[in-house]
């Protein structure tokens, strides 16, 4: 798929046909596997009907891209988070639509013969309702990290686990969901879990991201080791 989808149903054409995929499809009767890969939240959207993640007024989070995570909406007079991109705003997965459909864009290709998912990102479904002004780290900034807020929320293993039972279940699908903002063991260990039947793995950006700066990668920030006491 990619980071800006227009139809979650097709294929976009330099990578080939629908045609050409169901040839990939007769070649798993040899025992060949296909992953295939979901963006959270997708982004193509019509009107907000409490589809998008808004508020009446804009707090000072920084999105993955540096600026502003907010977007004025002069129809609405309302602000909505795009950790991303303003044209790629976030869905509200508190709507039990906006989680049907998505789970109807996933079971399209699953049926189709795709044998599991890389759901990129992953923990960026569930955000906490309030979303407050992130803490101030970068004094000199206007905008500060608020990944606390928005990545990991109250709701996020529900999701999953609503995602397993109701699509990836019926076809035992392959699950691997990149989990980024999330470093500690014990939070890391939820997702992949035997006994919570959530993904089949994760990946992080623990040492990609270690020396990221005020605007995320964009900037430097250098990074101090701390010694190894045994």
């Amino acid at each position: 798929m990619g980071y800006d989808v227009a139809d979650y149903r097709d294929i976009h054409k330099p990578y080939g046909t629908m045609e050409q995929w169901s040839i990939i499809h007769q070649i798993n009767t040899l025992g060949s596997r296909n992953l295939d890969r979901v963006e959270t939240p997708p982004n193509e959207t019509g009107t907000f009907g409490g589809i998008l993640a808004t508020m009446p007024t804009a707090f000072d989070i920084l999105p993955t891209i540096g600026g502003s995570a907010w977007t004025y909406d002069e129809a609405t007079e309302q602000y909505y988070l795009a950790l991303f991109l303003p044209s790629q705003p976030d869905l509200n997965w508190e709507n039990d639509h906006v989680r049907q459909a998505v789970r109807e864009d996933i079971e399209f290709w699953l049926a189709k013969g795709v044998d599991g998912f890389r759901i990129d990102p992953m923990n960026l479904m569930s955000k906490h309702s309030d979303l407050l002004d992130a803490p101030i780290v970068f004094p000199d900034e206007k905008y500060q990290h608020g990944d606390m807020y928005f990545a990991s929320g109250p709701r996020m293993h529900e999701y999953l686990q609503e995602l397993r039972a109701k699509v990836f279940d019926k076809y035992d699908a392959m699950t691997v969901g990149e989990l980024g903002f999330t470093k500690d063991v014990q939070s890391v260990v939820q997702y992949v879990a035997e006994s919570r039947h959530e993904l089949n793995m994760v990946f992080t950006g623990d040492i990609v991201d270690m020396d990221f700066g005020k605007d995320g990668k964009y900037t430097r920030h250098d990074f101090h080791p701390i010694p190894y006491v045994p």
